[in-house]
């Protein structure tokens, strides 16, 4: 996607959260913790292992769990921080393959994400549409090799539906960009990416928030 189209978009939703006048989810210094579960798929990014030999790394798509922790901040606003938990793979790519592309396993990885989320409330109960986004980091724990952690930013939409007023549940559709740099992902395997190479992760989930 263009950097144009999302500044463009991003303004749009912005306009959008300032012109509603939307601002009944979160009153000023609400608490709300909400547990969730999801999968994700996950990304690549181009690999440059000599300089006779290139291929994608490939996240493999996984189940995800996490937390998320919101603080009112008055209207229809919120300073969110959140954790999730991706379990999955890195493998890679052989575009020269036979049969077109063959894969190898690099090893599996658990990612752990941390973020700091600014979020806000598109419209009132008992459905409220919602729009965060927000940066952090990415901590890639493998079984080989040494750990990685990679600065992350995130953008999200979802849905609170009202069940009383202390619950709602929550659906989330959020992206996540992860810079990726020169590093050692295991043992015997080198990879090295150009300045700007990202890993692009989409993640869906439900969760259930509880109002303290």
């Amino acid at each position: 996607m263009k950097p144009a189209i999302i500044v463009g978009n991003f303004t749009v939703i912005l306009s959008l959260v300032v012109c509603s006048g939307a601002g009944a989810w979160w009153s000023r210094g609400e608490v709300r913790i909400t547990p969730f579960l999801g999968y994700t798929l996950g990304g690549e990014f181009h690999d440059y292992y000599d300089p006779y030999y290139c291929a994608d790394i490939n996240l493999d798509n996984g189940p995800t769990w996490g937390v998320r922790f919101g603080v009112g901040l008055g209207g229809s606003t919120a300073l969110e921080f959140s954790f999730a938990h991706m379990m999955s793979e890195f493998y890679s790519g052989d575009p020269d393959g036979f049969f077109g592309e063959d894969y190898e396993k690099i090893c599996d990885a658990d990612l752990f994400i941390l973020q700091m989320n600014l979020l806000f409330d598109l419209g009132r109960d008992p459905v409220s549409p919602y729009f965060t986004f927000g940066m952090g980091a990415t901590q890639f724990e493998m079984d080989r090799g040494t750990d990685e952690t990679r600065f992350t930013v995130n953008m999200a939409g979802g849905l609170n539906v009202k069940i009383n007023a202390y619950m709602h549940i929550r659906s989330e559709l959020r992206g996540y960009l992860i810079y990726i740099e020169s590093g050692d992902y295991y043992d015997d395997y080198y990879y090295d990416c150009d300045d700007w190479e990202y890993l692009y992760n989409l993640e869906a989930t439900l969760g259930l928030s509880f109002r303290i």
